[in-house]
């Protein structure tokens, strides 16, 4: 399987034009990265209260895998891959699903979104917080600068 980039090596890779960036320039540019994060954190919030309020609890799955749709995923249909998978002996999967149903039942919906992202070597839970959607990667870009 393919080694996965650390989290420090993809931050440096995708704010990488403010290693070379000094004074306002650096500030400038870490504003404009917060503002285009904060947009696209605004836009799967959206996405996640739009399917929460039509669908009901669940949690929005940004799948990653060959060009796959990202799409809202119903705490029922959570619950029923983690069935699936237990009938199959799929332990990994029945674990994930198990995890993902959880995080979707514990929710403080007035304070949180829930995203799923799912790519080729792991599946990664996430909350957004609705009050500050930029405060994980706003702490990476203090890193870096």
């Amino acid at each position: 399987m393919k080694q996965r980039p650390s989290r420090e090596e993809l931050a440096s890779k995708f704010f990488g034009e403010m290693a070379n960036a000094v004074g306002a320039d650096r500030e400038q540019s870490k504003a404009y990265n917060l503002i285009v994060h904060g947009l696209i954190l605004a836009d799967l919030l959206d996405k996640f209260d739009d399917g929460w309020e039509t669908q009901g609890p669940g949690i929005l799955c940004l799948d990653l895998r060959d060009k796959r749709p990202s799409e809202y995923k119903t705490l029922e249909v959570v619950m029923e891959v983690a069935d699936a998978a237990k009938s199959a002996g799929d332990s990994a999967t029945q674990s994930l699903m198990d995890d993902a149903a959880k995080a979707i039942k514990n929710l403080n919906y007035e304070r949180y979104g829930l995203t799923m992202r799912v790519d080729n070597t792991s599946i990664v839970i996430t909350h957004i917080d609705r009050d500050n959607p930029t405060k994980d990667i706003e702490a990476m870009i203090e890193d870096l600068a």
